[in-house]
Formats: structure tokens, sequence, C-alpha cells
């Protein structure tokens, strides 16, 4: 079996690797709520899923993209340590 090295220097650190992949979720997340947010503006929402449920959906895409800048906040903070 053939042995493999560690890489003696990492690229990214943690830290970074884990603020780029949470700032990546936030951008999603703008983008879907956007999409989302028109068309329920412009009655384009599917026609066999109730309107609240597109509401609650979007509702809930909007906290989740507050916990993921807590998430990104606490990220900055330790990286400012």
């Amino acid at each position: 079996m053939k042995k493999t090295k560690a890489p003696k220097k990492l690229l990214y650190s943690v830290n970074t690797a884990a603020y780029d992949k949470i700032f990546a979720k936030i951008q999603t997340l703008v983008n879907e709520i956007r999409a989302d947010q028109f068309d329920l503006d412009n009655g384009l929402a599917t026609k066999f899923v109730p309107k609240e449920l597109h509401i609650s959906a979007l509702n809930f895409k909007k906290r989740e993209k507050k916990i993921y800048e807590y998430i990104l906040n606490l990220i900055n903070e330790r990286r400012n340590t």
C-alpha cells in the first residue's frame, strides 16, 4: 500500500474555508429570496401549492439567512482576534 504524506502547509485555514462557505450560502439564500419574492409579487407561484405555503417558505429562508449572518459574524470575530 502506498503511503501518502499530509501537505505541509494548507492553502486556506479552516477559518477562511468556513467563512467562504457561509458567505456563499448567504449569497445563495439572497438569490432564492429574491426569486421567491418576485414569484409571489407577480403571481408566478405554482397553483398547486397554496400561497400561504410559499410565504412560509420565504419566511423560513429569511430566518435561515439571519442565522448564517450570525455565524459569519462569529467567524469574523474569531478571525480578528
